[in-house]
């Protein structure tokens, strides 16, 4: 049979088991940190923002002599 103390550790330890897979859990599942919703008009503006920059942008290489 197992000791007093053995059986206290025993419990700890299924409790600590218990708690680490609740918060992995809520970690994995339940949380919410989704980016905000895509809209067309979001999309259309990232678009031209990267087009303007890119035509703009100096060449990362210098042209040969």
């Amino acid at each position: 049979m197992l000791g007093r103390p053995r059986l206290v550790l025993a419990a700890v330890l299924a409790v600590i088991v218990v708690a680490v897979v609740a918060v992995g859990g809520w970690y994995f599942f339940l949380r919410d940190d989704a980016p905000p919703p895509v809209t067309l008009e979001s999309a259309v503006a990232t678009t031209r923002e990267t087009a303007t920059a890119t035509a703009t942008a100096a060449p990362s290489t210098p042209a040969p002599p």
